[in-house]
C-alpha cells in the first residue's frame, strides 16, 4: 500500500512502507493532533507491520493479532517494556508495571494469590458494599434532581474498593479525590512527555514540573497513611498489603522502603484508574443503547431479584459481561503498550532489528475490520458464548497477554459486574443532553470531558 507525507489537509500517497510525515520530527503532528485517528487510519492503510518515525525515535507498529502473540508470548522473553515507561517510573517506580526480569517475577508471586479464586471470593463483599455506599449517595442525587460526572463517581469508587480489598483500610472522600486530581495531572503529563521532541528533567523547577513533584508528593502521602494505619493494627490480616509487608516490610531497609513504596502505589493507582475508566466507558455506552440496557436489567433482575450480587452470581450474567467486555474493545482503558526487542526477530516476513520499539495500538487492532465486522459499531453480542465469527486470538486484548497479562483481570470483570448489576438494578443512567464525549488518549483512555448524567430511578 502507499505511503503519506503531509500534505495542507493531511495525507498525501508515496511508494514508501508507512507515512513520512514532516522533516526532522516525522508524525509527530499527526500524533498529536488526534492519536487515536491516526493510529487507526495507519493500521487500515499499511497493514500488519508499519514503520513510523518520531523525531530521531524509529517505531514498529504491529497489527496482526499472530505477530502481537508472538511478542507477547511466544517470544516474550526477547521482549522488555520499552523506555516510555520510565514516563511513569516517577510515580511507579519499580512496581507491577515497570519491573522487569527476576524483580517482576518475584513481585508476580508474591501479590498471585491475593487474585485467585478464593481471594476473589472473600472480596466480592466488600465490593457490594462499597458500590451500596455509592449509590445511596446517587439517591441524594436523583432526589435533588443533580446531575453527576459519573467518570468522577467511579474514580472514587474503584480506589476505595482497592484499598478496602487489597489493603484493608479505607479512604476518606478528600484522600481519594486527592489521588484521582494527582492521577489525572500525572498521566497528562507523561503522555505529553512521551509525544515531545524537548523533554525537560523533572529536576528543573518549571511550573509544569512542580506541580507534576506535588502530584507525586501527594500520592505517597496516601501511601504513608495507608501504610501507618496497618502498623497500627494489632491483629494480622491477610490480604495483599500483608504479603507485601511480610516481604517488604523492613523499616530501616531504604530499598525496602522504597519498593514498598512502589508496590503500594502501583497496585492502587494503576488498579482503580483502568476499571474506572473501562465503567466510565460503559455508562456511556448503555445510556446510548436503550435495548442493550434494557436487556441488562432484566437479565440482572432475573439473576438477583431483589437481592445483593454474590460470587456465585457473576457466572450467570453472561449478557452484562459481554456488554462490560463490548466496552473494553471499543474503549481500551490501556489503549496502547509498548516494547523492546533485546535480539534480532522476525514476525511473518518482517525482520525486528535488535533495539526495536514495538508499538502495539490496542485500541486500532480492536476497530480493525479484518477481524470485528462493522467495528464502530457496539454490539455486545459479539461476546456471548458461542458467537460468530470467532475473532482470532490477539485481535482482542484489553488486559495485554502472556505472562505478563494484567494479573487483576479477573478481579477487575468481577468489580465491573458488581459495580453494574448494582447499578442498573436500581437506577436508570442517562446522559445530559448535548454533553460531549470525547475520548482523551493519555497513558490511559479516559473521558475527556468526564461522563455526565442524570439518574431516573426504578
Amino acid at each position: 500500500m502507499g505511503a503519506y507525507s503531509l500534505i495542507a489537509d493531511g495525507f498525501e500517497k508515496r511508494k514508501e512502507a508507512g507515512p513520512r510525515g514532516f522533516p526532522l520530527v516525522g508524525v509527530l503532528p499527526f500524533v498529536r493532533r488526534d492519536p487515536l485517528k491516526f493510529f487507526v487510519r495507519v493500521a487500515r492503510e499499511y497493514g500488519d507491520v508499519v514503520p513510523l518515525r518520531f523525531g530521531r525515535e524509529r517505531i514498529l507498529m504491529i497489527n496482526r493479532p499472530e505477530f502481537i502473540g508472538h511478542i507477547l508470548q511466544t517470544n516474550y522473553g526477547n521482549y522488555r517494556k520499552s523506555k516510555f515507561y520510565d514516563e511513569l517510573k516517577p510515580m511507579l517506580g519499580e512496581g507491577f508495571l515497570t519491573s522487569e526480569g527476576d524483580l517482576w517475577l518475584q513481585q508476580r508471586r508474591m501479590a498471585q494469590p491475593a487474585f485467585n479464586g478464593s481471594s476473589l471470593a472473600v472480596a466480592c463483599d466488600e465490593m457490594v458494599s462499597a458500590t451500596n455506599e455509592m449509590l445511596a449517595k446517587w439517591r441524594e442525587y436523583r432526589e435533588q434532581r443533580t446531575s453527576f460526572d459519573v467518570s468522577v463517581e467511579m474514580m472514587h469508587l474503584t480506589i476505595n474498593i482497592a484499598a478496602r480489598t487489597l489493603f484493608g483500610t479505607r479512604l476518606s472522600e478528600h484522600e481519594a479525590n486527592t489521588a484521582y486530581q494527582a492521577l489525572t495531572l500525572i498521566l497528562r503529563e507523561a503522555e505529553h512527555h512521551i509525544w515531545s521532541l524537548l523533554r525537560i528533567p523533572l529536576t528543573v523547577p518549571t511550573a509544569r514540573n512542580r506541580a507534576f513533584r506535588k502530584a507525586i508528593r501527594n500520592i505517597e502521602g496516601i501511601f504513608r497513611e495507608i501504610v501507618a494505619k496497618r502498623r497500627g493494627q494489632p491483629a494480622p490480616r491477610n490480604d495483599l498489603l500483608s504479603m507485601i509487608l511480610e516481604v517488604y516490610g523492613n523499616e530501616s531497609d531504604g530499598a525496602d522502603l522504597r519498593m514498598l513504596r512502589d508496590l503500594v502505589i502501583s497496585i492502587l493507582m494503576a488498579g482503580h484508574e483502568t476499571t474506572a475508566a473501562a465503567l466510565a466507558w460503559t455508562c456511556y455506552l448503555l445510556s446510548s443503547h436503550p435495548m442493550v440496557e434494557r436487556r441488562v436489567y432484566d437479565e440482572v433482575v432475573g439473576v438477583l431479584g431483589d437481592r445483593d450480587p454474590t460470587f456465585a452470581d457473576l457466572q450467570r450474567l453472561e449478557y452484562t459481561r459481554a456488554v462490560f467486555e463490548e466496552a473494553l474493545r471499543l474503549y481500551p482503558p490501556v489503549w496502547t503498550m509498548s516494547r523492546r526487542a533485546v535480539e534480532a526477530d522476525r514476525v511473518g516476513e518482517f525482520d525486528i532489528p535488535a533495539g526495536s520499539t514495538i508499538m502495539l495500538c490496542i485500541y486500532a487492532v480492536h476497530r480493525d475490520p479484518r477481524f470485528w465486522p462493522n467495528p464502530e459499531r457496539f454490539d455486545p453480542e459479539r461476546f456471548l458464548p458461542n458467537a460468530t465469527p470467532e475473532p482470532p486470538r490477539y485481535a482482542y486484548f484489553p488486559f495485554g497477554g502472556g505472562p505478563r497479562i494484567c494479573i487483576a483481570s479477573r478481579f477487575a470483570i468481577m468489580e465491573a459486574l458488581i459495580v453494574l448489576a448494582s447499578m442498573i438494578k436500581k437506577f436508570k443512567v442517562e446522559l445530559v443532553p448535548g454533553h460531549r464525549i470525547e475520548p482523551e488518549p493519555m497513558i490511559t483512555l479516559r473521558p475527556r470531558f468526564g461522563v455526565h448524567v442524570n439518574l431516573q430511578e426504578r
